[in-house]
């Protein structure tokens, strides 16, 4: 996840106002992997990381979040 942070940060994602650095990217890194199975182990639906990690991706264009995917294959697949 760090190299992910890593890698969002020099993209030039930009952070709400409301919301601290580290914790806006690593909840959009996770956000990229929702649809992988350790999503799921990891953040219950309805927990509060759940919805948090789902709210932040509110804010962004879906072409924003799908730039964030493919960064995040590209890494993953290293």
């Amino acid at each position: 996840m760090e190299q992910l942070y890593k890698n969002f940060k020099q993209e030039g994602v930009p952070v709400p106002a409301n919301q601290e650095p580290l914790q806006i990217y690593t909840d959009l890194a996770w956000g990229g992997l929702q649809e992988a199975p350790i999503f799921a182990e990891k953040f219950p639906v309805g927990s509060a990381d759940y919805l948090r990690i789902k709210d932040s991706l509110d804010p962004y264009p879906k072409a924003v979040l799908e730039k964030l995917k493919m960064l995040q294959y590209v890494i993953l697949k290293r």
